[in-house]
């Protein structure tokens, strides 16, 4: 068998580069708890908190870190000079955003984000392409806002995160701090319900969206996780600043921007979907997808039939004349059924070697879907199979 890996490309040139200070967002971790203890009014006391807690994190966005040296790009990360700044494998995702003047590529990471002066289309082409950041690379992660800005549930989730708990705050602390016991506790019980209760309303304010070759995947950080496949989806687009998915079954998923403008981030999620829909639409189901769907069979049928796919002596089954490129185009086709895109998996297993493992896992790291994606690994590490494909719906 003919084997093929991912080639990387490499990206050098002197530019810019913005990081964030991850000193300031622990600053605004700590610093609020330095001045509670400050004997004070209650106001004052409140409006040290406040500025305590805002002040580091608005610096955190507004006061990166600028250096300029020379920037290098590959599958393990970005680097500055010899430096490695940002690793690819910790990198969310990357969009293009307008700032001082110029174009920048930012990378969000769990520490902050990279921003990397680029001058035009071509460019950012050549830096997405060699981090693997770019459509043919893996599932890209984007924090927003669900729902759209003039919605009930956005509104609700703003005012009982930020105007309505900043209002019992002060009421409490001025009962813990005007009151002798037990009114005191009865405040501090307050204080700490609308704590809980804020902290819901917040998090319920952002969701990690995550975009693949098969579809998009939605998760709240208190919530559970919903997949949406590009079957599923009849349009994309952009209304009045607010990106919103619509559905084939007439619902829609939306995300709200600033105002009246989407922003970078909706921007980049709304090109994102937009190409895999259009991928999606623009290919046909192939020959080798219809005959490693399951369909009706049982699974034991199912991998017993697929896996004699690649056996020249083997004529009785219907897939045995399945040439094994013909099965990796359906395993890393975004438009196949997921049954099928596993059965081809199942039929190369016989074949593969330390080339084909890689590749297969390369294919399983672009799929959104955590069902399919874990079927695929299990083939390519020998685990066993059965549990994981008994799991996949087409």
């Amino acid at each position: 068998m003919r084997s093929r890996c991912y080639t990387f490309e490499m990206y050098a040139k002197t530019a810019r580069v913005r990081t964030s200070r991850s000193w300031l967002l622990f600053a605004s971790l700590v610093a609020p708890f330095a001045v509670v203890w400050i004997p004070s009014p209650a106001w004052l006391v409140f409006g040290c908190m406040f500025g305590a807690l805002i002040g580091p994190i608005v610096a955190w966005f507004a006061l990166p870190k600028t250096r300029r040296g020379i920037v290098s790009a590959d599958q393990n990360g970005l680097r500055l000079g010899d430096r490695l700044i940002a690793r690819r494998a910790t990198a969310h995702s990357a969009f293009v955003r307008a700032s001082r003047g110029a174009s920048w590529v930012r990378m969000s990471t769990p520490r902050g984000f990279v921003d990397v002066e680029i001058e035009n289309a071509s460019d950012e082409a050549a830096l997405l392409a060699a981090l693997r950041l770019d459509e043919r690379g893996v599932v890209t992660r984007f924090t927003v806002t669900p729902d759209r800005f003039r919605s009930r549930a956005c509104v609700s989730r703003f005012l009982f995160g930020v105007p309505v708990p900043l209002l019992l705050l002060m009421g409490a602390l001025a009962v813990i701090w005007q009151s002798r016991w037990p009114w005191g506790l009865v405040g501090l019980a307050a204080m700490i319900v609308t704590l809980v209760v804020q902290l819901r309303a917040t998090l319920r304010m952002f969701e990690t969206v995550s975009i693949g070759s098969d579809g998009i995947r939605r998760r709240s950080p208190i919530g559970r996780a919903r997949f949406t496949p590009f079957s599923h989806v009849q349009s994309v687009m952009i209304d009045r600043g607010d990106l919103v998915v619509h559905l084939a079954g007439g619902g829609e998923l939306a995300w709200h921007g600033r105002w009246n403008r989407p922003g970078a981030i909706l921007a980049a999620m709304a090109m994102r979907i937009q190409r895999g829909l259009q991928a999606h639409r623009a290919l046909e189901a192939s020959r080798a997808a219809s005959q490693l769907a399951r369909g009706s069979r049982s699974v034991e049928r199912w991998i017993r039939e697929v896996r004699v796919a690649t056996d020249p002596e083997s004529g009785s089954y219907r897939v045995a004349a399945i040439p094994p490129e013909e099965l990796w185009e359906t395993v890393e086709s975004a438009v196949a059924p997921p049954t099928a895109r596993a059965g081809a998996a199942v039929a190369l297993h016989r074949v593969l070697d330390d080339a084909g493992r890689k590749r297969l896992l390369d294919a399983s790291a672009s799929c959104a879907s955590s069902t399919l994606r874990r079927a695929l690994e299990s083939v390519a590490s020998d685990e066993p199979i059965e549990p994981r494909l008994a799991l996949l719906r087409d």
